[in-house]
């Protein structure tokens, strides 16, 4: 079971209450397995919603998400996110209808497939690789 330190709870409580949340700490301290679990459990509570966790470089999202924290995710929960991953359009679907989708903006098609959309969460790993153009573009996908 997901144990939540003191600061991944002031992070839980932050979200309820902003729209926008930046999260700081240092390496390994938790910050992106609590937001992932954060997105998860919104699209399992909120039937047929997409979400979308990028990064500035795709295959970067890939690895640090789909293949390392989805998967402790999967191993603290007991649960077996790799079921449901999409690994042709690289979506998370759940079998309530909701999507998590992994994207990156490192080339102009990634950045448009992303834009295509509509999102109800919108988590950008690694915020400081963004330029703030691409971070515009990005939250006027969120509804």
């Amino acid at each position: 079971m997901f144990q939540k330190t003191e600061k991944q709870k002031e992070l839980y409580r932050l979200f309820k209450k902003n729209r926008t949340v930046l999260a700081e700490g240092g390496g390994r301290s938790g910050k992106t397995t609590a937001i992932v679990r954060y997105i998860v459990l919104r699209a399992l509570k909120f039937p047929g919603t997409d979400h979308l966790i990028g990064r500035f470089r795709f295959s970067h999202c890939k690895q640090s998400i789909c293949f390392q924290t989805f998967p402790k995710l999967a191993e603290i929960e007991g649960l077996n996110y790799n079921s449901f991953l999409n690994k042709s359009d690289w979506f998370y679907d759940f079998p309530n209808g909701s999507k998590i989708w992994i994207g990156g903006f490192d080339s102009k098609e990634r950045t448009e497939k992303i834009l295509g959309n509509e999102y109800s969460s919108i988590y950008l790993n690694e915020s400081s690789q963004i330029d703030f153009n691409t971070y515009e573009m990005i939250l006027s996908r969120l509804n």
